[in-house]
This record gives C-alpha cells, structure tokens and sequence, in this order.
C-alpha cells in the first residue's frame, strides 16, 4: 500500500484555530490516516465504519480532510475506487442540499 501523507485540513472539525497552526495530536493523526487508508481501499462499508467509530462527520472531511494533498473525492478517484468516491460525492450533495433547505426556510 502507498504511503500516505495527510495534509491536515480538518481545523474545524476539531476545533483547532486556522491561525494558530498547532499541530495535531498522535491520536487525531493516525484516526484521519485511516479515513485515507479506507478510502483508498475503496470498501465503502468499511468507510461507514470507521466515520462512525471515531464520530467524524462527512461535511467536514469532505470539505476539510486532504489526502496525498487532495480532497478525499478526488484522492478516491486517483486510487480508481468509483464506489468511494461516488458515495462521498453524494453524501457532499446531500449536505449542500440540506443547506439549502436550512437557508430557504
């Protein structure tokens, strides 16, 4: 398997201040090396498992996470798993979707 090397995006999703540029903790690290793993591997209950086994939500890794510098859609594709990365497509639609739905009301 190809070594990954995350791009730690995710600031929001834990609450890490984009201006203060700390640096993530081991555990938190190694949890978003294996949402990259998973994805890479393209089995997509096992990306169900793990999203729910360390509570991250996809908004965030969708928008926030980068693997190998990429979004974990295009990482997905560039790995050749269509599966993955048309779930994360879809689960991306349906949040901007429910967005929408939260504005117009």
């Amino acid at each position: 398997m190809k070594a990954l090397i995350l791009t730690t995006a995710l600031t929001t999703a834990f609450g890490i201040a984009s201006v203060s540029a700390a640096p993530l903790d081991t555990v938190t690290k190694n949890k978003l090396v294996t949402v990259c793993k998973v994805i890479q591997s393209g089995n997509k209950l096992e990306l169900l498992k793990v999203m729910r086994q360390h509570r991250l939500s996809y908004d965030k890794v969708i928008s926030d996470l980068r693997c190998n510098g990429m979004s974990v859609i295009a990482f997905a594709e560039q790995s050749n798993n269509d599966v993955t990365a048309n779930y994360l497509a879809s689960r991306e639609a349906s949040t901007q979707q429910e967005l929408l739905v939260k504005v117009e009301n």
